[in-house]
């Protein structure tokens, strides 16, 4: 059976999928994680894209104000640069494909971790350990009228793509 048939026949059904830490991950010390000043540094992307205020002068300030504490959910409390299984319906992704409820564990030797989401008309929530093993709280109520893409952040929490508001900002006239 081919991936593309394997995900048609798992996808919703209860499954594991192990993860593996992408190779750009940062090699990560055991001393960084006990070091509370470098849990609100962002170690995957120290400096802001380009794309991020470009024209602000204060720029760096608030690229770091944006996600306060990277490190620490991405690697002090979240697993992203460790191997790990995710087990649940669609353990592939934080969110279900279809909408509604989706629950999954990550499970790192004997760490269970567990990650909640709903997706559904103006509605995004997500609390606990993603398909990335970071931690992430997130909560989004759009307005209507509202384009959900350029709203909803489909990416990890330290993906270089805009915020949901810095892209509604980026829309308005």
């Amino acid at each position: 059976m081919s991936d593309a048939t394997n995900e048609l026949v798992l996808n919703g059904k209860w499954h594991a999928v192990t993860i593996t830490p992408s190779p750009k991950t940062p090699k990560i010390h055991t001393y960084d994680k006990f070091n509370p000043i470098w849990w609100f540094k962002n170690i995957d992307d120290p400096r802001p894209p380009a794309w991020y205020r470009p024209d602000d002068k204060l720029r760096v300030t608030k690229w770091y104000f944006r996600n306060p504490l990277h490190n620490f959910t991405c690697y002090v409390i979240g697993i992203g640069d460790k191997k790990f299984e995710r087990i649940g319906h669609h353990p592939e992704q934080s969110a279900n494909p279809q909408g509604g409820w989706n629950f999954a564990w990550v499970h790192r030797k004997l760490l269970w971790l567990p990650g909640l989401s709903f997706n559904r008309g103006k509605t995004d929530l997500y609390l606990g350990w993603r398909d990335s093993g970071h931690f992430e709280l997130k909560f989004i109520r759009r307005q209507p009228g509202n384009d959900p893409s350029k709203t909803t952040r489909v990416a990890d929490s330290h993906s270089t793509l805009p915020s949901a508001s810095e892209a509604l900002a980026a829309s308005r006239p």
